[in-house]
């Protein structure tokens, strides 16, 4: 989101603001959320992709960081991917309401505007993870809402 200031600022409070409300409300109680965010920093190892990981230990090839289940390598904050592969995980992963509440209002928290707009790769990847998440539950209705600044750059 890097418009006009103000009005990139005011679509972030907004979009922080419906998502704290949702999973704070007692009606969505059960549902599974998660989150993830976009643009993304490229990685700054050629050959690191992300793939799932218990523990630092298990990332190898240059990816030195196993955060939320998934290895990937330092990110240059200059530059945001353009990599389906690197949006496929989400910072919190699935999990059910209101227990996940807490996690999605810190991870909010701890994020701002102000990158570009990857929105190919960026939802790409999470139509990714999400099928990754519903392929192994079966039984659950899998759905991906994808909050953006409209701008169509990738």
């Amino acid at each position: 989101m890097n418009e006009d200031a103000d009005n990139a600022l005011t679509k972030w409070q907004s979009v922080k603001a419906a998502i704290s409300v949702f999973v704070q409300d007692d009606g969505p109680e059960g549902i599974g959320v998660g989150i993830q965010y976009f643009g993304l920093p490229t990685p700054a190892v050629p050959g690191c992709t992300a793939f799932p990981c218990p523990n630092d230990g298990d990332c190898t090839a240059g990816c030195t960081t196993c955060s939320s289940g998934v290895c990937h390598a330092p990110f240059n904050p200059d530059e945001d991917t353009c990599e389906a592969m690197e949006y496929a995980w989400a910072e919190v992963p699935i999990q059910q309401l209101p227990g996940v509440a807490s996690s999605i209002i810190s991870s909010l928290s701890m994020h701002g505007r102000g990158t570009n707009t990857p929105t190919l790769p960026a939802l790409q990847g999470a139509v990714d993870y999400a099928e990754a998440w519903q392929i192994a539950r079966p039984d659950h209705v899998t759905v991906v809402a994808f909050a953006t600044d409209g701008d169509l750059r990738h």
